[in-house]
């Protein structure tokens, strides 16, 4: 799971994992969560924090292109 499309900050332990996952990945997960047979599910929508420190991680990470 924690290497599935759009998951993000993914930690288990003790019979407990926690991620964020995008937004366009969430029907997807939710699917193969359902086939894991997963007993609960909580989700919270991210802080202005993650949503700021997301995006410029992004910008700060993606490849330069060249002046045209």
């Amino acid at each position: 799971m924690s290497t599935a499309p759009g998951v993000h900050d993914f930690h288990a332990r003790e019979g407990e994992v926690r991620f964020e996952v995008d937004s366009e990945h969430v029907e997807a997960l939710v699917s193969r969560l359902a086939a894991l047979g997963v007993q609960s599910l909580v989700a919270h929508p991210p802080t202005l924090e993650q949503i700021l420190l997301r995006h410029y991680d992004d910008v700060l990470h993606a490849p330069e292109t060249p002046d045209a």
